[in-house]
This record gives structure tokens, sequence and C-alpha cells, in this order.
């Protein structure tokens, strides 16, 4: 079927096979892979496809979804090979499969999906599809290798040949090229200037740089211990043999630059530091901490005020989806970045609310006139003639809600069920309700009543004891069934039956968010689930911050908030605060308008 753009619609149109215009394809925009996601194609392979579209056309429909950004366009997932050479040929229409409105996480999915299957797969390409589907599962080996039909064994081969320097993996790649992947796999842990080195000798001396020499040899590689993470003092490297300066110093006065002659001791320590130290430690600052082999840096983005504005970069540090991304590579190992967004679907989305609020509003004529006009008026104030058109700046852009961990989320889920329960449980059609939905659920199926207890409250109380009787009646009716020995069960979800039902009966939102208000105060438990950024945000914006320090002097809470976490903990709840008037503002939104946990 062939379509004009203008009559594009994403529900309409998913999964048909139309035909459009090349120009109304655009790559996909995300990260830095606006395009296909092979290295390299052999250009015979090349020509043979071009070949054939110019004979047959194409035979196998471009993958695309529909362009949020721009409505009448598709953004292409898979077949960017294909839309070239339609292009170069001159084609008025290409076929596509159009997979209607696709998250950014699936649309890499499929796009990689589809590269995997080919037979001329470069070592590469395997390399760089291991490396790119690990970070769009966000650092799960098993998924990702699952994806990739490899073996978990295999998988982590690709990946540990993916932190060689592009030479090397271009290298591996050509068949003629002495280098192998037992060099590469030998060669990845170390710096790129080892890597260079020995890759030149490899070139030089074939015969002499075998896979078993290199290794043989690596372990004499030296280290610059200026460089090394962990602490050199509790590894006893101040006395080790392997100590350069150690050495040294039995010949000569003369101070040279100390390096380790023993890379797999000096290797195992800087990963005993991430591990043990690194990690543990801006878990409890920040949070979800990932490192730049379990996420790509292309796959994410920086969370500032200029991109996002002030509110919404306030509301992105509540969000389990704002990480820390910590490099794994040797010339920048352990080093962290914070405020990194994982989810390039909310980020874009709230990017350009952003970009949206920052333009001028133009309004029509029957909007300039202005309160503040209309008073002056009133009291013999003349005005100036009225201008035909005005630009005012927009509101900012809403903060987008965020995400916060699961034990949080019913935490506060929790809570505010117990605020319902006080405020609901007293209503007496509540009560009728309750316990018609308990005594439907004891009846099979059939004969059960589907309206949930939201629904049933807003019954009368006469019409709720005669669904009772009608209940009552079908229970003693209901019989064993003689075909059938698996019992039936069912139950209420409490959680939401009160949620719902504080809604009916407390329908101002207002109202609700200040029972939310009165029932949250921080505890030991709510607090430890939180990380330090966290908490720092609670005491800024209830005014913690400001009544600490006004006691404690300038700076105290900063001083304070950069200490151990639990010290942070118990001064925060020891100090006497006035929480009657706050509440976090994650937990007041789902008070007011609830959401599942994601």
């Amino acid at each position: 079927m062939s379509i004009e753009a203008t009559t594009i619609n994403s529900d309409v149109n998913a999964g048909e096979l139309l035909f459009v215009p090349p120009s109304k394809i655009r790559p996909l925009p995300i990260g830095e892979y606006s395009g296909n996601y092979r290295k390299s194609r052999p250009s015979k392979k090349k020509d043979d496809v071009r070949e054939s579209i110019r004979k047959n056309g194409i035979l196998q429909s471009l993958v695309v979804r529909v362009s949020e950004e721009c409505p009448d366009e598709f953004e292409l997932i898979a077949g960017y090979g294909r839309l070239e050479h339609a292009v170069e040929l001159g084609m008025v229409e290409v076929p596509i499969l159009n997979k209607g409105i696709v998250s950014d996480q699936d649309a890499l999915a499929m796009a990689l999906t589809e590269n995997v299957d080919r037979s001329e797969l470069t070592i590469a390409d395997e390399v760089e599809h291991a490396k790119r589907f690990l970070s769009i599962f966000n650092g799960d080996h098993k998924t990702a290798a699952l994806r990739l039909n490899k073996s978990e064994a295999v998988y982590r081969d690709l990946l540990q040949i993916g932190r060689c320097d592009d030479q090397l993996i271009t290298a591996l790649s050509d068949d003629t090229h002495p280098l192998l992947k037992g060099h590469c796999s030998v060669l990845s842990q170390f710096p790129k200037e080892i890597q260079l080195k020995i890759l030149k000798a490899i070139e030089a001396e074939p015969s002499k740089y075998t896979v078993s020499y290199v290794k043989s040899q690596s372990k004499n590689f030296e280290l610059k211990l200026i460089n090394a993470k962990f602490d050199q003092k509790a590894a006893g490297c101040g006395d080790c043999q392997f100590n350069s300066q150690q050495q040294f110093n039995v010949f000569s006065d003369e101070e040279e630059e100390s390096k380790c002659s023993n890379p797999r001791c000096y290797l195992d320590n800087q990963q005993k530091w991430l591990n043990d130290v690194r990690i543990p430690d801006l878990k409890v600052e920040y949070g979800t901490v990932l490192t730049t082999e379990q996420k790509n840096v292309s796959d994410v983005k920086t969370v500032d005020e200029k991109s996002l504005g002030k509110d919404q970069v306030s509301r992105c540090a509540d969000c389990q989806n704002c990480v820390v991304l910590v490099a794994v590579e040797p010339e920048h190992f352990g080093r962290a970045i914070n405020n990194i967004c994982i989810d390039l679907s909310c980020y874009s989305k709230n990017q350009k609310a952003h970009e949206d609020s920052l333009k001028p509003e133009k309004l029509d004529d029957d909007n300039q006139i202005t309160a503040n006009s209309d008073q002056q008026s009133e009291v013999g104030i003349s005005q100036p003639e009225k201008p035909k058109s005005q630009n005012l700046n927009k509101a900012p852009a809403k903060a987008s809600s965020p995400k916060l961990s699961k034990k949080l989320h019913r935490t506060y889920a929790n809570m505010i069920q117990s605020v319902a329960v006080a405020n609901v449980a007293k209503q007496p059609t509540f009560t009728q309700a309750l316990i018609v939905k308990a005594l439907s659920s004891s009846l099979r199926h059939c004969n059960r009543i589907s309206e949930p207890v939201e629904n049933l409250i807003k019954m009368t109380p006469e019409e709720l004891s005669k669904l009772m009787q009608e209940l009552l009646i079908k229970f003693a009716q209901q019989e064993l069934d003689l075909e059938s020995e698996a019992a039936e069960v069912s139950g209420f979800d409490a959680n939401r039956v009160y949620r719902k039902s504080l809604e009916f009966f407390v329908p101002d939102q207002n109202e609700r968010q200040a029972l939310m208000i009165e029932s949250w105060s921080p505890t030991k438990d709510i607090l430890s689930m939180l990380t330090k950024a966290q908490i720092s945000i609670i005491a800024t914006e209830s005014g913690f911050e400001y009544a600490y320090d006004s006691k404690n002097g300038e700076g105290a809470w900063a001083k304070l908030s950069k200490g151990a976490i639990g010290t942070t903990i118990t001064t925060f709840l020891a100090f006497e605060f006035d929480w009657s008037n706050y509440a976090p503002q994650s937990y007041l939104e789902l008070g007011v308008n609830y959401r599942k946990p994601v």
C-alpha cells in the first residue's frame, strides 16, 4: 500500500507493509549510532546487493518506527544498506514494515538482531554487537549473550577483546593480518600504549610474537604505580621485589618513576579496589553504579540544567535511571561521572519539553489584555495602543516523575495505604462494599461480580444489601465441581482497594496531598533506602539544611553529608526539626496519582 506522509497513523499503520519515498525515512537518532551498526561490509557483497536491487527491487522490507518528533516521517531501524542503494538508484518508493511506536531500547535490539543474522560479519562487528547488547540490557551479561546467540564464555571473550584499541580490532578483522584473537585477549587488560607497541612488534616479527610468546612476555610488562588506585601500602608495594623503585635504590640514590613488573598482581589489586571499595562507596553516595563495559557511553546522556531545566534535574536525582558511570579502561580506570541518564526515551521527552518551554509563545489579539491593564483602566490610567502580537516566555516544563527503587516505591505505597485506611474504613458503604467483594471472591469465576470496590462504594447501602443477599444465595448453591479437584483461589489487592477508595471519599487532590504531608516523617528505614544525594534533596527542599546550618554554623550540613551515611542518618534523625509541612515530592505524587513500580 502506498501512502502519503500526511496519512501516517501509528495505530492504524503499525504492522503494515507500506511504500513510502526514501526522503520520508531518517536515521534512528539514538546516541552516536545514527546509522548502520556494522563496522564494515565487503565491497563485493555490497555491489551484489546493489545489482540485485536494481534488477529485482527491494525484496526485504526496511524496518521502521514512527518518528515522535516528526509524525510525518519514519525512523529507520534496520535496512540502512538497502536504503542507501535505493537512493543511489533513484527509487521513488521503498517497502517498509512499520513497527509503530517503539522504544529506543527495543529499536536498538531490533537493529542489532538483524545484523547478527548476517553471515559476513567481521570480528569487529561481533565485538561491537557484544558491547551494544550489554549496554542495551544495562550490564545483564546473561540476557545479552542469549540475544547474541552466544554462550556466556564466548560472549565474555568478545567483551574482553572489545577493550582493545580500535587499531587492534581492525587488524583482527583483516584475515591477512598476523594478529589473532589470543593476542587481543592477552593485550586487552593493558594500557593502549602497550597494546600498540606489541601490535607493531607482531607486524614486524609475526613468527616470533606468537600468542604463547606474547602471553609469556606479558608477565613482565611494567605498569606505572602512579596510576594504581588501590592502597599500595596495604598491598605491600613498597617492599615488593617487583617494584622498580625498590630495585633501583639498591644501585643508586637517584629517583625514577615507580613501576610494577608483576602485572597480574597489579591488575588483581586494581579490580579488587574497584569491586570492594570504589563501586560500594559510589552506591552509597549516588545509588545505581554501572561500568563503561556495562553501559556504552554512546547510550547515555548527562543530566544538566542546560538540557533539562533546573526542576527536572532535581527530579532526576531521585530516579533509579540516573546513575554513576565508572570507567574500566586502563587509561581512566575508576574515574566516575555522576548524573548520567540511561533512559534515553525519557531523557529525549524531557529535553524536548524543556526546549519547548524556552520558545517564546505567541499570543493572539484576544489574549493580550492582562489583569493589570484592566485594573489600570478602572482607575482612569490611559493605556497605550495594544500591539497586534506579543511574545511571552512559557512556564517551565513540568518535571516528569522519577522512577524510584521498587523497595522505596512499595514502602511509600504502604504508608499511603495507612493514610487511606484511616480515612476510608469509617465510611459505612466501604465496609459493605468490602464484604460484598470478599463474598464474591469466594464464588466460582462464573458467579463473581466484576465491579471493583472503588465502584461498589458508589452504591447506596440498600443496593449493597440487595447485592449481598444475591451473592449469599449463589454461595449457598455452590456445590463441588465433579470434573475438577483444583481449588479456586482468589484475593484482594488491599493496597489498591484502599487507595482507590480514598480517591472517592476524598476527591479533592489538595486535601489528599495534605493527608500525605501529615503522614510523612523521616525514619531510619526510609533514609536507609536513600542515597546521600536523595537525603540532601530532602534536606534542602524541607529547610532542614538551613535550620541545621543556623544552629551548627554555615556549611555544617555540607560537611556532615560528606561523611559516612550511617552517621549522617543518625544525626539527621536526632536533630529537632518540624516535619509537619513537608513530604518528598515523589511521595506526594504517589499519594495523589498512584502508579505501579517499574
